[in-house]
């Protein structure tokens, strides 16, 4: 642990010196890492919801049906498990003066919720369970006021219903138009407010008189939250947090984080200076709540879907949670803005790929961003260029020509050398979103996938050429043969035949290259033109003649879930393949073999993979919004993934601990750089940089007294 340890740290600055083992670490992340992660601790089930007392030394959570207590600062229970609740509890809080404990669960088969409460000191229950019945399904949603006195719900049955929380009696029942998404109260307890389908209303707590609304957004709205002054109303549909005016509703600000996917909580601070977003890519953003834009972050380090944020009442810490059972605490006074990657890294990266030289890889993000770096120091050498106003969702680069697809429908073309937009964004498909791009090998013609097939456009002037239509299922991707005259596409989720047409004559050849018995999810043509290989649904791929076919390999087994993307190495004998799990295999073309297996390293599963011109590396690029380079080079047919030094054959668990290859624990690496870690053979990761561990010095076993020098 200590050589993760912050240099700036009076630990680390009075042992570091003493100390040569068991792992030296290197590597970019190092010097601007962020050190805001205090503790992490692990329970027993599925945190859903969490509440600091007001005093800030206690962290109430709901864990499945239980709730827990325990000291905010070591980890350690207080109280608990407090039983009662028949269901997972979903709301939790402390009582103004901190003496009791108030906890709620929903059911989804039925239509009620209970509310329990506990003394704090004895954990004895001193209220409830009290079952709130009334609703005709099932409840969605469950808020406390403030003061603790009403429980508002809402539910399928398009109602939101108020409840005394000392007696269980309902007072007042309203009545929306869809069922309820969510409902918050107010910080002074007089108005709550419900969503229910796009829909925002508020109404008088005291009198069920509507205030405000019914107002219209563009998408459903999920987790509102009140600003400490009530002036502000924040919410979020997937990917966007909009901040309200809460007396007219008015939107004045929209802020859109780098989150890998959809964004899962939001909170405001108690002083009302930041808020802080967590996603379903297990990282939290903080916000500058008063000037609306990015304080800092990404803070990662949780591996799972996280379940609720928080702060700590004096403002200086962050409590997270999620679904993996474990609770984060961070220090927003120690994050070190100094280094902060907010203002100069490209957003989420969706696609990528290498340069025609394979000195550089270009991707395109999901802030409509394109940025060029050198693929061998990771270093930004262009960018990021505003292509796009939506998510980026293809990209293609042939020498000084870089072309992007949109999931708003829109195809551009940028200067590889200089930044600049020649052409588009043109509207290619307004009502669809671009799946897959390519460049023919000359140059002169660019092709789209898109939902009903596929699109040629003269690269000089984004003028269409024609369309090749696909009637049996969803276009996901799309490749030229190496002499240009054909294209290759192929069906997504649907078991129809794969496309090889003919450009020059436009008509369809091919039309029995089937053999397959699941959809196809990406296609590839080997350098030399003679084969064809495709990914499947059903986890396997398939290889066929180019010319005839007729199979010549497959189906090729090893990934444990559907095979993503496809990739030729550049002298056709490889294959190279990544799965939705984040498994990478390299194939022998002529035997069919699994000849190596990388250790992914990525958070979630794999978009794309590809070979270098040289074909020395391999480019993956993840659902975890980073781009990996793996040494692909094999120079010892007998030990294929082994390298020389002894302890490079290692393998980091899911805890986070280092083992080699007889699962002795070597080092223990820190949550927040986990997702950093460069494994063997990978040699660059972007955006968001790579550790490497040198274990050049290890002592395993009796030696360990070895690692002290006094």
């Amino acid at each position: 642990m200590l050589p993760f340890w912050p240099r700036s740290r009076a630990v680390s600055s009075c042992y570091a010196r003493f100390i040569t083992g068991p792992v030296q670490i290197e590597g970019t992340v190092l010097d601007r890492r962020q050190h805001a992660h205090l503790a992490t601790w692990a329970f027993d089930g599925t945190i859903e919801t969490t509440a600091v007392s007001p005093n800030g030394l206690w962290v109430a959570l709901g864990v499945e049906n239980d709730v827990v207590v325990v000291d905010s600062s070591s980890g350690n229970t207080v109280l608990g498990p407090l039983h009662g609740h028949p269901e997972w509890v979903r709301l939790i809080s402390f009582t103004p003066d901190g003496s009791r404990i108030l906890a709620g669960s929903r059911g989804y088969s039925g239509a009620h919720a209970t509310i329990v409460g506990w003394d704090t000191r004895t954990g004895e229950t001193v209220l409830g369970p009290i079952r709130l019945h009334g609703h005709k399904n099932s409840v969605s949603c469950i808020a406390l006021s403030p003061d603790c006195t009403c429980v508002a719900t809402g539910s399928e049955d398009m109602t939101v219903r108020l409840w005394s929380v000392e007696y269980g009696t309902m007072q007042h029942c309203l009545e929306t138009q869809s069922p309820v998404n969510t409902v918050a109260f107010s910080p002074d307890n007089a108005r709550v407010v419900a969503t229910w389908g796009t829909n925002l209303q508020a109404w008088d707590s005291k009198t069920g008189l509507t205030t405000l609304g019914p107002i219209a957004s563009d998408e459903s709205i999920y987790n509102l939250v009140f600003s400490p002054d009530g002036s502000h109303l924040a919410h979020f549909d997937k990917h966007v947090i909009y901040i309200r005016n809460s007396q007219n509703g008015d939107i004045v600000q929209q802020l859109v984080p780098e989150h890998t996917s959809h964004i899962t909580r939001i909170k405001y601070s108690f002083d009302g200076r930041y808020l802080v977003s967590g996603s379903n890519n297990q990282t939290l953003l903080v916000w500058d709540a008063q000037h609306c834009k990015l304080e800092f972050g990404p803070l990662a380090g949780h591996t799972g879907y996280i379940t609720s944020v928080t702060f700590t009442p004096d403002n200086s810490r962050i409590i997270s949670s999620d679904d993996g059972g474990l609770l984060f605490t961070w220090d927003v006074r120690r994050y070190n803005r100094s280094s902060s990657m907010v203002n100069t890294l490209p957003n989420h990266i969706i696609s990528a790929r290498f340069s025609s030289d394979g000195a550089q890889i270009v991707t395109g993000s999901a802030d409509g961003t394109i940025s060029i770096w050198d693929s061998h120091t990771g270093d930004v050498t262009l960018g990021p260029i505003q292509a796009h106003k939506d998510r980026i969702t293809a990209i293609d680069i042939l020498n000084d020509c870089i072309a992007s697809g949109s999931r708003d429908g829109t195809l551009c073309v940028c200067n590889a050398l200089s930044g600049e937009v020649v052409s588009g964004p043109v509207d290619a498909y307004p009502e669809d979103q671009i799946n897959a791009i390519a460049y023919s090998p000359d140059g002169t013609l660019i092709a789209t996938a898109f939902g009903e097939g596929v699109s040629l456009w003269n690269a000089q002037d984004i003028s269409k050429v024609f369309d090749i239509p696909n009637a049996d299922g969803y276009t996901s991707s799309v490749r030229f043969s190496p002499n240009g005259t054909r294209i290759i596409a192929c069906p997504w989720g649907s078991p129809g035949p794969i496309t090889v047409w003919d450009i020059l004559n436009e008509e369809r050849l091919l039309k029995d290259i089937e053999g397959h018995k699941d959809g196809v999810h990406s296609v590839s043509y080997s350098p030399n033109g003679a084969l064809i290989a495709a990914g499947l649904t059903d986890n396997t791929i398939m290889v066929w003649d180019a010319y005839t076919g007729t199979k010549a390999l497959g189906p090729l087994t090893g990934h444990p879930k559907f095979v993503a993307s496809v990739d030729f190495s550049p002298d056709s004998t490889r294959l190279v393949s990544g799965s939705f799990d984040g498994t990478i295999l390299i194939w022998d073309v002529q035997t069919g073999e699994t000849i190596l297996t990388f250790q992914s390293g990525h958070d979630q599963g794999i978009r794309s993979v590809a070979y270098s011109p040289d074909g020395t590396r391999i480019l993956s690029c993840s659902y975890d919004g980073c781009v990996r380079i793996r040494d692909a080079q094999i120079t010892n047919e007998n030990a294929l993934a082994r390298d020389t030094l002894e302890y490079d054959d290692w393998v980091m668990n899911k805890d986070g601990w280092v083992v080699d290859n007889q699962s002795r624990l070597l080092v223990w690496v820190p949550a927040d750089l986990q997702r950093t870690i460069a494994r063997p053979r990978t040699r660059l990761i972007v955006p968001c940089g790579e550790v490497f561990l040198k274990f050049d010095n290890n002592r395993i076993g009796k030696s360990w007294a070895e690692y002290y020098a006094s």
